[in-house]
């Protein structure tokens, strides 16, 4: 597996844990409920549910198209995207959701996150789909054209 493939997948279990530790303590103290019901949905559902699948995405469906991953750059700045964005959607979601800054914070490190996602489907789609071979230009298909024409439709050059 490649590096990036690990880290989605080791993210995704620290996240799983993360959530984990949180459902814990609002089954412990009753009053976190309030402000760490939607950190912790986010944090498993964004952070282990979705990196596990885009860590095994990364893996398996190069594979599966018998093409090598568009660009294993793009997949290694969307972990980091993944992360840098779920800490902060979680810290606005949670200790910053009382405060005037709730807003921006969600707002910038959503659109992290989102960036991220585009990443991820810009590259799988690049990977998957068969891109066409790129044609001769418009003024290049007319001197062959031309070239043809000359020649007598087609026929080999004489030597």
């Amino acid at each position: 597996m490649s590096r990036t493939t690990v880290g989605f997948l080791l993210s995704a279990l620290i996240w799983l844990v993360v959530g984990g530790l949180i459902g814990y303590a609002m089954a412990a103290d009753q009053s976190l409920i309030y402000v760490l019901r939607d950190v912790h949905a986010h944090v498993l559902l964004v952070g282990f549910v979705s990196l596990m699948i885009f860590g095994v995405a990364y893996h398996i469906l190069p594979r599966f198209s018998g093409r090598p991953l568009f660009s294993d750059g793009l997949a290694a700045a969307h972990l980091w995207m993944a992360d840098i964005g779920l800490i902060g959607m979680s810290v606005g979601m949670g200790p910053l959701s009382d405060t005037g800054w709730r807003y921006w914070t969600l707002a910038i490190f959503g659109g992290v996150q989102f960036l991220g996602f585009l990443f991820f489907a810009f590259n799988l789609l690049r990977t998957l789909l068969p891109m066409p071979a790129p044609g001769p230009s418009p003024a290049m298909a007319q001197a062959m054209a031309r070239t043809q024409a000359r020649r007598g439709g087609g026929e080999p050059e004489p030597k």
